[in-house]
């Protein structure tokens, strides 16, 4: 199992599905981001399942303030890195095969047209996480994004989407799935799964998740320690309401009718009127 692989050497699990895809010829490379410390151990790792690999850059991480999320950048890297780029693929790689999948990066990985097109022009993790928010369309579960802020979570590869109904994307995530559970293990995969199944929302434009919660007609009522809380903040108009449920495929039917949140604790209960959105 690629996760335990990764994970007992203290390498992100997630890449166990970037690995998988091209171990099991669903793409030709892949693209990891590794910190600089673990590089050996993942080259090792690459090594025992019989693929190439080649590091191209050198890179610094930094924290984006408004998601929480790594930034990368090369500028002054080469003295002082904390992240190493690496390619692997089934064939052999060297520096030409290298520069020209750089030059198509997106393409290189498989990625869908629509979505490197959108993710030129969007520019920054903040803007895309409030059209992913604001989008009216109804989003698939296995595109969820939001998960992957509170969690280790993503259910196919590391690249931001067009939507959160974007139907190649949703189309590729379907086709992974054969081999999520040879790649993660049924337990990593059971909870990864759980976890984008869940319930995401804003509360004065705070993303949140409910844990637990129940629907009594057209109320969404929730114990306040069932809130699990965020550091991200999205600009997405509410209205009048003071509360925005995300409408997933997986829940459309559970909350698709709510009009009224109701948050309980020991000693007071919220009454927010609510917004799916």
């Amino acid at each position: 199992m690629i996760y335990d692989r990764l994970t007992t050497r203290g390498i992100e699990g997630s890449l166990a599905i970037d690995i998988g895809s091209v171990l099991w010829g669903r793409r030709p490379v892949g693209l990891s981001h590794i910190p600089s410390s673990r590089l050996d151990a993942f080259l090792r790792i690459l090594g025992e399942l019989r693929l190439a690999a080649f590091v191209s850059r050198r890179l610094q991480s930094t924290i984006d303030a408004a998601t929480g999320q790594f930034r990368l950048s090369d500028e002054g890297a080469s003295r002082d890195h904390n992240m190493c780029e690496v390619w692997f693929s089934k064939e052999r790689l060297d520096d030409e095969t290298v520069g020209n999948l750089v030059k198509a990066c997106g393409e290189s990985l498989s990625y869908p047209q629509c979505c490197i097109d959108n993710y030129s022009h969007e520019m920054g993790f903040s803007r895309l996480y409030a059209k992913y928010a604001s989008d009216s369309a109804v989003r698939n579960w296995r595109l969820n994004r939001f998960a992957s802020i509170f969690d280790d979570s993503r259910l196919t590869l590391d690249y931001l989407p067009c939507s959160l109904h974007c139907s190649q994307s949703a189309g590729m995530a379907a086709d992974y799935a054969s081999f999520l559970e040879a790649a993660l293990g049924q337990i990593e995969l059971a909870k990864r799964t759980l976890r984008n199944r869940m319930t995401y929302g804003l509360i004065d434009g705070m993303l949140v998740r409910f844990s637990k919660f129940v629907v009594e007609g057209e109320n969404f009522v929730v114990d306040l320690s069932n809130i699990v809380r965020s550091s991200m903040r999205l600009g997405t108009d509410l209205g009048d309401a003071e509360t925005g449920l995300l409408l997933f495929d997986s829940n459309l039917a559970e909350i698709g009718l709510v009009k009224r949140v109701i948050i309980q604790s020991e000693r007071k209960i919220w009454r927010l009127l609510v917004k799916i959105i």
